[in-house]
């Protein structure tokens, strides 16, 4: 006869040791702080500060999570992977959304009002937030004249003719002018590196009376009635 008994045995602790294993903690924790900082990086706009916080701050709730609240799964090791997969998602997740760049309120910052009606394509390509403090905001828009002159009352802007005028007698080229005005913003990419022309380019600036190291300058061409703005704090 075949011993039944102990043929059941050695199947269900075969079956037993078989069960996937839960991830390590310490694969677990890079993980959810890379992908976040990658995340965090593309949606808020800011490569410095604001990603390194959330990348610390990924790390530490995926560790703390896997260490005090999926133990209790570990007698269903079936599902203990999935679970911790779902951790990481989540963290992922709840800090990109948290943390992603909202246009609107940048806006309101950088020319002191909410966007009119007059303004639009707005797109930020950058908030980059440094450790000790500073700050620097570069938006893009599209707006007509009266939305311009809005803005302008508003903020206090005052029209800079000087270097405009400057800039059509000495180099007249329109290279010349984007990388005196704003050419020295590396974090906005492609659309900041490398802009069409302005055919009627115009320049405005604010510096806060109260604290001069707030500066606003802000570019635009009246004839196809796009904005650049380059804010810095510090």
């Amino acid at each position: 006869m075949v011993p039944v008994g102990p043929t059941q045995d050695v199947t269900t602790s075969g079956a037993a040791s078989a069960s996937p294993q839960p991830f390590r903690r310490l694969w677990l924790v890079l993980a959810g702080g890379v992908l976040t900082g990658v995340a965090v990086a593309w949606l808020s706009k800011d490569v410095c500060f604001v990603t390194s916080g959330s990348l610390i701050m990924a790390a530490v709730a995926v560790w703390g999570i896997d260490a005090f609240i999926l133990p209790s799964l570990a007698h269903r090791k079936r599902w203990c992977r999935q679970a911790q997969i779902t951790l990481v998602a989540a963290v992922v997740a709840s800090l990109s959304l948290w943390l992603k760049v909202d246009e609107k309120v940048l806006f309101e910052q950088t020319v002191g009002m909410a966007p009119p009606e007059g303004v639009r394509e707005l797109v930020c390509d950058s908030a980059l937030m440094a450790p000790i403090g500073d700050q620097v905001i570069l938006l893009r828009f599209s707006a007509d004249e009266e939305t311009i002159a809005a803005i302008v009352d508003h903020r206090g802007f005052v029209r800079d003719d000087e270097i405009m005028e400057y800039w059509k007698r000495t180099s007249p080229a329109w290279p010349d002018l984007w990388d005196k005005l704003l050419g020295g913003a590396p974090w906005g990419g492609k659309a900041w590196k490398e802009p069409d022309p302005m055919a009627n380019p115009v320049l405005f600036r604010w510096r806060n009376e109260s604290n001069t190291i707030e500066v606003t300058t802000l570019l635009w061409d009246a004839d196809s009635q796009r904005v650049y703005v380059f804010y810095s704090f510090g």
